[in-house]
């Protein structure tokens, strides 16, 4: 599931009876749909710490939040889902990159389904990652078949 565009986010907290506040974190609405990915996507954290040596041979590091990456291709779909608004609310390939152009905001959720369809809520909320997106150039497989890759750089909070 890929979501872009407009984002409206803020905190939710709950309060339990007896007095206790748990913050949940933030919630996040957008419009959002579903491309099929193949099944060898990857996750990776960066950790863009800088480190170098010093004239005494010791390390010298300047910590800075890591974040994760994430890279899909998507699956070979028709024409329909590629640039003729047969996704989700009449969306295709080509409006979900426009969305995601000029490092707007966006998610990307790898799995969120059991195997027997239902929404499997720990998946969901292990994989999501909220950040700036691309959607690469389409790709022509042949006949009516349209091929790209999907990359995702999570934002992280701020410690």
């Amino acid at each position: 599931m890929v979501t872009a565009g407009m984002v409206s986010t803020t905190d939710v907290m709950f309060t339990i009876s007896g007095g206790g506040v748990i913050d949940i974190g933030e919630l996040v609405a957008m419009p959002a749909v579903e491309i099929d990915i193949e099944p060898n996507w990857v996750v990776d954290d960066i950790d863009p710490t800088e480190s170098r040596r010093t004239l005494a041979s010791q390390v010298s590091s300047v910590r800075r939040q890591a974040y994760r990456r994430f890279e899909a291709a998507l699956s070979a779909d028709a024409v329909a889902k590629v640039r003729a608004g047969g996704l989700a609310n009449g969306a295709d390939w080509g409006i979900v990159r426009a969305a995601l152009l000029g490092d707007r905001r966006g998610a990307v959720i790898p799995r969120w389904k059991h195997p027997d369809g239902g929404i499997d809520a720990a998946e969901l909320n292990r994989t999501a990652i909220y950040g700036i997106g691309r959607l690469a150039k389409v790709r022509h497989l042949g006949g009516d078949q349209y091929g790209s890759d999907i990359a995702f750089e999570e934002v992280p909070a701020i410690p």
